[in-house]
C-alpha cells in the first residue's frame, strides 16, 4: 500500500511543526519529524490503522 501526501497535508504538517517549535521548542519539533514518518511508513506497510504506543513522549515546555 502507497501512502500519498496532499499538498494540503504538507502545508498542514508545515503548520504543526512550526507550532512545535514556537511552543515547545525545535528539540520537539525536531523529534515529532521522523515519528510522524515512522507512522506513515508502517501504514504504508501494513494498511491498516496501527497504535504506535511505543512512540509516545511526555513534552515539557522549553522555559526561554
Amino acid at each position: 500500500m502507497q501512502v500519498y501526501i496532499t499538498p494540503r497535508a504538507e502545508l498542514n504538517f508545515n503548520s504543526i511543526v512550526n507550532y512545535l517549535k514556537q511552543t515547545w521548542g525545535e528539540k520537539t519539533a525536531k523529534e515529532f519529524i521522523p515519528l510522524t514518518a515512522r507512522s506513515l511508513e508502517l501504514r504504508a506497510e501494513n494498511g491498516a490503522s496501527l497504535e504506535l504506543a511505543e512512540h509516545r513522549f511526555s513534552l515539557t515546555q522549553n522555559k526561554r
